[in-house]
């Protein structure tokens, strides 16, 4: 498995599938926001703290990459909505076992050079989690991100999660999967692929 080829695929689809520029630069805003957000103390996890971290992030978007200031401007809009949402019921549910800090204490354990790009793992004593918040994905990307989540998984912590949940923000929806052994499977040939496909492309660039 190529280990920084599913970071890459996990922090952004966008980039690795050289989608829209402007895709994959959102996303990465969402990225450090709710990492950010989830690592304040949870007495301050609230709606002031997240439009604070949000226009701190905003302002690193280059705007001139959207389709016209409208598009922009609709973007920010539904994603500030949908992901206040999320988070504020998140807030509420995650175990109090949860930290950024306890993951990356797992990540130093297994794997030092691994970096965080899940944006929630829930740890309980029934249950383990792992949460992605996307910007959007049809259903196709649902099921790779899946897939390459269940390898991330089972690299990274050894174990399968119980559930793997995406959450596509543009469109303020949830989507929930339990994986199994077969996914992973099929997950790590997709990785395979992936990299192929890659190593081809970096071939004809540098025949241009």
């Amino acid at each position: 498995m190529s280990k920084r080829l599913v970071e890459s695929f996990i922090q952004s689809p966008y980039h690795v599938n050289d989608l829209s520029c402007w895709r994959h630069e959102v996303q990465l805003m969402i990225n450090q926001v709710v990492q950010h957000y989830f690592q304040l103390p949870r007495n301050i996890q609230n709606s002031i703290s997240f439009m604070k971290l949000f226009d701190t992030y905003r302002k690193n978007l280059n705007i001139a990459g959207f389709e016209s200031v409208t598009h922009y401007c609709m973007v920010m809009a539904k994603i500030t909505d949908h992901l206040l949402t999320f988070l504020s019921s998140e807030a509420k549910q995650v175990p109090q076992l949860y930290y950024y800090q306890r993951q990356e204490e797992l990540l130093e354990e297994r794997e030092p050079s691994i970096s965080l790009n899940v944006e929630l793992t829930e740890y309980s004593s029934k249950l383990y989690t792992m949460k992605k918040y996307l910007l959007l994905a049809d259903e196709k990307l649902i099921k790779l991100f899946q897939l390459v989540m269940s390898v991330y998984s089972v690299h990274v912590y050894g174990n399968l999660p119980d559930k793997v949940q995406i959450v596509t923000l543009l469109d303020g929806k949830a989507y929930e999967y339990s994986p199994t052994m077969e996914d992973v499977m099929l997950g790590q040939q997709y990785v395979k692929d992936l990299k192929e496909t890659k190593k081809r492309q970096e071939s004809w660039g540098r025949r241009l």
